[in-house]
């Protein structure tokens, strides 16, 4: 039987704080931490560089109601080619975003 996930994406900047501590306890169970990864840094990151208008920010809950994932993002300008340009969703601090 598969597993269900609610997935809820927010816009909203206040949003990185309000899941600060939700946020630092599934940092804390995954195997794959870095430093660019917790929400001091990333609202930080996004108080000094966040483009109006561009956080994509998307939780995961499962069936229990517990936090299983969050993804801070932004939409960011992308020219693959001269004249061409597009938007894509990156991580929020992406060095690509510049």
């Amino acid at each position: 039987m598969a597993t269900s996930y609610t997935i809820t994406l927010t816009h909203d900047p206040a949003r990185l704080e309000a899941l600060r501590d939700e946020w630092i306890a599934l940092q804390a169970r995954s195997r794959n931490r870095t430093i660019y990864q917790p929400p001091d840094w990333v609202s930080v990151w996004w108080a000094h560089f966040g483009p109006p208008d561009a956080l994509w920010l998307v939780e995961a809950r499962g069936p229990d109601g517990a936090r299983a994932g969050l993804a801070p993002l932004m939409l960011a300008p992308y020219r693959p080619l001269a004249g061409i340009s597009l938007r894509q969703l990156q991580f929020v601090g992406a060095s690509a975003a510049f």
